[in-house]
This record gives C-alpha cells, sequence and structure tokens, in this order.
C-alpha cells in the first residue's frame, strides 16, 4: 500500500513533467496512486480533508491530460 503523501509526489511527477513522450506514463502513474489511496479512505470517514484533496488532483490530472498531445 502506498503511504499517504505517495500519491501527491506522483501527482507533483506528472503536473511538472515536460517532456510529452513520458507524460502520459506520468499521469497513469499519479492516477494509480491515487485511486490506491481512495481504496485505503473508503473506510475513514475522519479523512473527508483528503478526499477533498485526492477530487482536486484527479481534475488537475484530467486537465493535464486534455490538454496533452498524446492519443488516448
Amino acid at each position: 500500500m502506498n503511504p499517504p503523501t505517495s500519491w501527491k509526489q506522483f501527482l507533483e511527477s506528472a503536473l511538472l513533467e515536460s517532456d510529452p513522450h513520458r507524460l502520459p506514463e506520468r499521469i497513469q502513474r499519479a492516477r494509480i496512486a491515487i485511486m490506491d489511496r481512495v481504496e485505503q479512505l473508503l473506510d475513514d470517514r475522519e479523512r473527508q480533508p483528503e478526499h477533498d484533496e485526492i477530487v482536486f488532483a484527479l481534475n488537475r490530472l484530467d486537465n493535464l491530460d486534455a490538454r496533452s498531445d498524446h492519443p488516448r
């Protein structure tokens, strides 16, 4: 399992990636790390702030993915 902050590191790597050829992989890794964390949080109601942060992160990845030139 990923520690709580690892998804943030993957997100940052995707957001800062300047190589368009590496960007799709970075986005995918960030999404996987985020979804792993979401599964961990499903039973923990006290983690609402992190849940909100995760929703925002997924939206940022979607926007980044939409702006990139790679085929889906």
